[in-house]
């Protein structure tokens, strides 16, 4: 019996290792990036090495107006659920008169029931 929880446990350690190798290699056999195509023009191959030329403005205006956009978007999403609450809630509109009756009658009823503590009543 020992024997058998013993390899169950070395196979499910197996198993995640094979799981974790073979996402990586997935991950980099199937992710696409532009901006490894954007630097390979921009580079110079001599006998010491390879040197990158600078960082495209073209890549750096496009990540800018991508996160304009999506400001924008957001901003104006914001906008629309704030709209939205304020019509379903009528936030807009003034209190009827009578929640203004209960509201007043209501402060009343505390005023009469609560007493304020001061250090008289608490004797200090």
């Amino acid at each position: 019996m020992n024997q058998a929880t013993s390899f169950l446990k070395n196979l499910r350690q197996i198993l995640t290792v094979f799981l974790v190798v073979i996402s990586f290699f997935a991950i980099q056999a199937f992710g696409y990036s532009s901006t490894l195509q954007a630097h390979a023009g921009n580079t110079v191959t001599t006998p010491e090495g390879t040197y990158y030329k600078g960082v495209p403005d073209s890549d750096v205006n496009d990540l800018t107006n991508k996160a304009n956009r999506s400001a924008d978007r957001t901003g104006q999403n914001a906008k629309s659920a704030v709209d939205n609450i304020r019509e379903k809630l009528n936030l807009d509109e003034p209190l009827p008169r009578s929640t203004k009756n209960f509201l007043q009658s209501t402060k009343e009823k505390v005023e009469d029931t609560v007493k304020p503590m001061t250090r008289n009543n608490e004797g200090y």
